[in-house]
């Protein structure tokens, strides 16, 4: 098959072989090319630059290959046990007290055949250090230039580029670490003993997977190494592979060779390693991608996973040589210079960064890179000092742990090297701080310390807490004893504070915000916090003993940014991996994998909303939604009809997804069971724990009920905090016709874009709510509509092109998914709603007082009869209920005539009896 993926590689075959460096004879032998004789039979360009494979695949070649890695094996093996032995001699001899010198310079200038030997050891260490190096790093020199552009002959053709100097063809084949030649001989093995022609794609994925160079990958994306190798083979005979003498590498093979070659270019990779490999099989062999199509695995998924893999041996290198920086770093208050000067009350009032950096503290900061250099740029300045603003998880507290790595490491600009960070508690200034004038006085004390000592930067964390803070009876503030040295120059500082209150309280403080420089800390993309992620849950795995999967990864990110509005990322996805990293260790026990589902499952914990997939119960209710609601209500087939596909669209996630689940307005007569619909809909769907939310409009018909609705400045709103509170369920609004226009242009944006800005500036989702408004505004127009026998297509057009234009401006009724007439109740449907009224009185009565009510049909019948108004629904018969049955109920009680376990008859008439037991 051929390639799924476009490439910017230009492939020149031989125009004999096509590129196979070999023709088939009509007795199906290979006869090596007479053109190009086997060799070069395929050219790649790249960047105007000529490549080529060359490889050779005979047994031959192939065996020496085996050989002459089984030889380096058996060497390595050998000189680490000379290596050991003689270490093992030496500390014997020392220990035990064979070994008698008065000093330890005897190791250097007596001869002792056993320490003759550990000196040999030791050279025989270094010469085994330096093969693995060797052969860890063979081929890792994929030249920088390579990526840049060349110059080639305009007129390509394979003849061309065959007649060209060799200096002007580059062989990728040299830059293919060992791993990867291993598993491109192993490919060559496994076609060998299948009796196949030709060395496929899948082969060398089958090789990838048997020699298991990438079982960490595996892993983050959830494979079994078996269930692909069954894959494989299926895909095998598929593929129809011919069978017989000779073997060759396909073309498509060679290409793949190619790719890889590119991939690891433009990945800035020293070589092409196994990992390019299965990069380019994924993204460039059809048979391979509808492999991985099947176990819900892209090339994106698959690159993303190796990426993981690279930044955990980035974070590795990179700790390495931060500690080795980290190592000359003052561990005290004192610099290089012994200048600096102790500062007790700030030592006592703060946490030393840098000292904690140089402990191994703080995690690295993964990205922020601008805004790091940002901050950097800033503090060189004379009067350079920078405030964070951010939302609250968005990283502001990294950006602090950040700055103390690197000023630990001393990576970091000349003028900031030899200094220390040192983190201010605002809350420890108020600490004790007894007596008029003590809070300020402890800071002008701090502000001299860290002008007398001259290696500290100050670090404040929520430096809106300084603002208006002093003593009882202070006429200063700290904040403006603060920006006095600022001013002056006498020290710089790193502050934080979130977005909300550097807007209410800094932003106002013009004076004291000139002193700073704003470096915004916004919420991170999902594509950055992946990565954060990623590295977080390396610890998670350390602590837990578990393994996630990549898939696992991407979905707490996506899920938390979808589902969790009232924090940001990172912060969030990373308290939602740290949560379900425990919740798998103690569900299914240590060295478990922490899939997707279980991301799902605590998402569904920690909101309410259903992100697991479908179980067989749910599944079979959503299938039969239609029948349980009308256990609830009786008729309104097509109200029905609308709230259940609405949910089952928004269960399978399809429906867009910035909007509600549903946007329904139903209208009709009052009573037909409009509001009742909504409560079925909330019990049966959502749940007990999910209840509706429901607002009765009529309350809300002056411009200042937006305010109740989503709050002012300094107060929450009714429907926003009741959404944030309760994000998964059903809002009624009631009598919606009621409601002030400005009311309703709220209600307008919440449909159109799934949220809406509250008072205090803070953005409410409405994407997990289903929106049932009702209005008995076309109640009269419908009943007059359905009396005259209309059909129910025409009453809905009418509805909406002439009646309901007159209570509902276009734009709104636009926003609603389905407007749904409800019909006024029969005779028929009023007798079934009588009957599940007496139902529900009998087992109220049952329950309360242990009395059994018996109605007989008749009575059913003539209640039925009395309680019907086509105009008011069912509503009449609610309260001619109530006044036969429990009111003649309360007289007999209170007579004493009947108790625990007697039976009420009614009967036609309104003849009530007791039976006694």
């Amino acid at each position: 098959m051929q390639e799924v993926f476009q490439s910017d590689i230009e492939f020149i075959p031989c125009l004999v072989c096509k590129g196979f460096g070999y023709t088939v004879t009509p007795a199906q032998h290979h006869v090596t090319c007479a053109q190009c004789r086997g060799k070069r039979a395929l050219y790649a360009i790249m960047r105007s630059r000529a490549f080529a494979w060359d490889l050779p695949m005979s047994p031959r070649h192939v065996s020496q290959r085996r050989m002459q890695r089984v030889l380096n094996l058996a060497l390595h093996i050998i000189l680490g046990c000379i290596g050991l032995i003689g270490i093992a001699l030496c500390i014997y001899t020392v220990v035990v007290g064979h070994f008698r010198y008065e000093s330890v310079v005897g190791l250097f200038t007596q001869p002792n055949p056993i320490i003759g030997f550990f000196w040999l050891s030791l050279l025989v260490d270094g010469l085994l250090y330096y093969r693995l190096e060797r052969t860890i790093f063979l081929g890792r020199r994929i030249p920088e230039e390579y990526a840049r552009m060349d110059e080639l002959p305009s007129h390509r053709t394979h003849e061309v580029l065959k007649d060209l100097q060799s200096s002007a063809i580059y062989d990728i084949s040299t830059f293919f670490t060992p791993d990867a030649l291993e598993v491109i001989d192993h490919a060559y093995h496994l076609a060998k003993k299948l009796h196949h022609h030709q060395i496929t794609p899948l082969h060398i994925l089958a090789g990838i997977f048997e020699e298991g160079k990438l079982a960490a990958t595996f892993v983050r994306l959830g494979l079994a190494p078996k269930v692909v190798m069954e894959q494989i083979a299926r895909a095998m005979q598929a593929e129809h592979v011919q069978t017989g003498a000779g073997l060759n590498l396909s073309v498509d093979s060679v290409k793949l060779f190619f790719y890889a070659f590119e991939t690891a270019l433009l990945d800035k990779q020293r070589a092409v390693d196994v990992a390019e490999l299965f990069i380019a099989i994924v993204e460039h062999d059809a048979w391979s991608s509808r492999i991985f199509d099947e176990l819900e695995i892209n090339d994106n998924t698959v690159r993303q996973a190796i990426e993981w893999i690279r930044i955990a041996e980035h974070l590795r290198e990179r700790f390495a040589l931060w500690e080795k920086k980290s190592s000359h770093k003052p561990k005290g208050i004192m610099n290089r210079s012994m200048t600096a000067r102790p500062s007790p009350l700030l030592q006592s009032l703060s946490s030393d960064y840098t000292a904690r950096a140089v402990r191994g503290a703080f995690f690295p900061l993964i990205g922020r890179i601008d805004e790091m250099e940002q901050v950097m740029r800033i503090l060189q300045e004379p009067h350079g000092n920078v405030l964070c603003v951010g939302p609250s998880g968005a990283g502001k507290t990294s950006m602090f742990e950040g700055v103390a790595e690197l000023m630990a490491a001393e990576d970091v600009p000349e003028s900031l090297q030899d200094k220390r960070f040192v983190v201010l508690d605002p809350g420890a200034l108020l600490s004790h701080a007894e007596g008029l004038g003590a809070v300020e006085s402890r800071m002008l004390e701090v502000i001299q310390e860290i002008e007398d000592a001259g290696n500290i930067i100050l670090g404040i964390e929520d430096i809106h807490h300084l603002i208006n803070m002093r003593s009882t009876g202070g006429s200063e503030d700290v904040a403006s004893i603060l920006m006095n040295a600022l001013s002056e120059g006498r020290l710089h500082i790193v502050a934080t504070s979130t977005t909300a209150e550097y807007q209410q309280l800094i932003e106002s403080h013009a004076p004291f915000l000139r002193r700073f420089q704003l470096v915004h800390i916004n919420e991170m993309s999902e594509s950055e916090a992946i990565q954060v992620c990623e590295a977080r849950a390396l610890i998670e795995e350390s602590k837990h003993h578990v393994f996630f999967t990549y898939r696992a990864i991407a979905s707490a990110v996506e899920w938390s940014k979808k589902y969790i509005h009232d924090r940001y990322l990172p912060a969030k996805a990373i308290d939602v991996i740290s949560e379900t990293a425990l919740y798998v260790a103690e569900k299914k026990g240590e060295k478990s994998l922490v899939t997707h589902e279980d991301i799902a499952y605590v998402i569904s914990q920690k909101t309410g909303i259903p992100v697991t997939s479908l179980t067989e119960d749910e599944r079979q209710k959503l299938l039969h939604l239609e029948e349980m609601l009308h256990e609830y209500v009786v008729g309104q087939d097509a109200a029905v009809k609308a709230c259940a596909e609405s949910v089952r669209r928004a269960r399978e996630g399809l429906r867009e997804a910035n909007r509600p689940i549903a946007n329904l307005l139903f209208v009709g007569p009052s009573g037909v069971g409009k509001t009742e619909l909504a409560k079925a809909l909330a019990s049966v769907y959502f749940g007990e724990n999910h209840g509706i939310i429901r607002f009765d409009m009529t309350e809300y018909q002056d411009p200042f009920s937006v305010r109740k609705l989503i709050g002012g400045k300094g107060e929450t709103g009714l429907l926003t905090e009741r959404v944030r509170m309760q994000p998964y369920g059903l809002i009624l609004l009631d009598e919606l016709e009621k409601a002030h226009p400005d009311v309703l242009n709220v209600f307008l944006q919440i449909m159109d874009d799934g949220r809406v800005t509250d008072g205090q500036g803070s953005t409410c989702d409405f994407t997990n709510c289903m929106i049932i408004a009702t209005s008995n505004a076309a109640n009269q127009n419908i009943y007059n509509a359905y009396n005259a026998g209309m059909a129910s297509e025409d009453i809905h057009e009418w509805l909406m092109e002439k009646v309901l234009p007159q209570s509902f401006r276009s734009e709104l009724l636009n926003r609603f998914d389905q407007v749904v007439a409800c019909t006024p109740l029969s005779k028929e449907v009023v007798h079934e709603i009588a009957r599940r009224m007496i139902a529900k009185t009998a087992q109220r009565l049952k329950a309360d007082k242990g009395i059994n009510l018996e109605v007989s049909a008749e009575a059913i019948s003539e209640l039925a009869e009395k309680g019907y108004h086509p105009m008011y629904g069912a509503r009449p018969l609610r309260r001619l209920l109530q006044d036969t049955i429990d009111s003649g109920l309360a007289r007999i009680l209170l007579q004493g005539n009947i108790g625990r376990r007697d039976t009420l008859v009614l009967e036609a008439g309104g003849v009530m009896r007791v039976v006694h037991e």
